[in-house]
């Protein structure tokens, strides 16, 4: 059977599509189709007969075409976009050429794969944990905007007080005193308290439904032993990690969390320093970060207080040993997963 590879440049109105001959790189066919279901199957379905290999790139609709076109293909493969530098760096860059190239790409076997699951309950779950994250930022930026909205007629407040039920009635008070604000900047810094207390409302709302679909994945319990892993970090990790066994080793999955080492060189010579691999998934780091210094700030000794104090004592700084410590924590929480084993304070190979 003829084997055909399928570019799909997919846009939120849109997509362009290409086909070409695998094996002669031909071009069979091109075609815009609205960003609908049945447009994308109609023209799949047109390609019975052959060996059909898609190819799109990451994005926010790229699982959902996944999700609806994968039954029909053979092989269905979502790239990462900043990798691919045949698209990406084209002073002729348009959304027809790059679905050319990502058929191109396809053939030539010259790309990123990025991981999907196929189970759709993990799938589910990951979706939420982002939304869930979303919220917290946004929870985020509402206290920031309620600190700045506040600096600017005279009342500077440092800490999380202002945030409180008590702090923010002193802070109104102050407000509706203060020479340089009216009744509408009083209603307005007002509503914004009543923005953040929404959103975080919407955040636990979120964080509750979580719990039934943790309760699928037993790792995410067993991380919760560990110093410095509550709910929501564990949670976090099994859900953009989704599969421990993927990665080959612990170092691998360092590289994926942020925390692997890159080293650039030409022939033979090493191009600047050492440094962390620019290419990651900021929220493993993230969870990392904030589960050690959790961990450190623990009144019980700990296997990661341990491995910290070592490299300090032994004169390292605590950058170089906080980075240690969150590797010493991602391979931990990995040799839990792919163990199906309990946390406990000797050391776990990885």
């Amino acid at each position: 059977m003829k084997a055909v590879c399928v570019g799909i440049d997919v846009g939120s109105s849109s997509c362009k599509l290409a086909v070409i001959d695998k094996e002669t790189r031909k071009v069979m066919h091109t075609a815009t189709v609205v960003t609908t279901a049945p447009a994308l199957l109609a023209q799949i379905q047109a390609l019975r007969g052959y060996e059909i290999h898609v190819h799109v790139e990451a994005g926010e609709l790229a699982e959902w075409v996944r999700y609806i076109c994968k039954p029909l293909v053979k092989r269905f493969v979502v790239s990462h976009p900043t990798l691919n530098a045949y698209i990406a760096r084209d002073y002729r860059k348009n959304d027809k050429v790059d679905a050319l190239k990502l058929a191109e790409l396809l053939a030539l076997e010259k790309f990123t794969a990025v991981y999907y699951t196929d189970d759709p309950q993990r799938a589910e779950f990951k979706r939420v944990v982002q939304m869930y994250e979303r919220v917290g930022k946004a929870t985020t930026q509402r206290k920031l905007v309620i600190k700045g909205s506040l600096r600017r007629v005279g009342i500077i407040e440092k800490g999380t007080v202002v945030y409180s039920e008590e702090g923010r009635v002193e802070v109104l008070k102050r407000l509706a005193k203060s020479p340089m604000t009216t009744a509408v900047t009083h209603m307005a810094i007002g509503e914004l308290y009543g923005l953040l207390d929404a959103t975080e409302k919407h955040r636990r709302n979120i964080r509750e439904a979580l719990r039934p679909l943790a309760a699928h994945f037993p790792e995410i319990t067993r991380f919760q032993e560990v110093p410095g892993v509550g709910f929501a970090l564990a949670c976090r990790f099994s859900a953009y990690v989704e599969d421990a066994a993927r990665f080959p080793n612990k170092r691998k999955l360092w590289q994926y969390c942020g925390l692997g080492i890159s080293v650039r060189s030409s022939n033979d010579t090493p191009l600047g320093r050492e440094g962390l691999d620019p290419r990651f998934v900021r929220p493993l780091k993230s969870m990392s970060r904030s589960a050690v210094l959790a961990a450190l700030r623990c009144k019980k000794d700990n296997v990661l207080k341990r491995t910290y104090r070592a490299i300090v004592d032994r004169g390292g700084d605590t950058t170089h040993a906080r980075l240690t410590t969150q590797r010493k924590l991602v391979a931990l929480l990995r040799a839990i997963w792919i163990g199906g084993t309990s946390y406990r304070e000797d050391p776990v190979k990885a």
